[in-house]
């Protein structure tokens, strides 16, 4: 005999689309938020992890982007 497929429930099958939510009270209003604490995030005025200026490390990283990019293209050209 045929398994009946139409009789599970899913209650136990999880979506995996992201964290669960718990619903809205009865009155339609979120709860009030709870503040996240302080933390050390870096702010414009702090110096780069390495180089002089943020302004250097930024063409440090479009200089080796556009340095792949050409690498790329001449061993795709060479080895065609």
């Amino acid at each position: 005999m045929a398994p009946d497929h139409g009789s599970r429930t899913t209650d136990h099958v999880s979506s995996g689309h992201g964290p669960r939510t718990t619903p809205l009270p009865a009155t339609g209003h979120r709860p009030p938020a709870t503040p996240l604490p302080a933390t050390s995030h870096a702010t414009p005025e702090d110096p780069p992890p390495f180089g002089r200026s943020w302004v250097a490390l930024y063409v440090i990283v479009a200089g080796t982007l556009l340095t792949l990019i050409a690498l790329f293209a001449l061993f795709t050209r060479a080895f065609e």
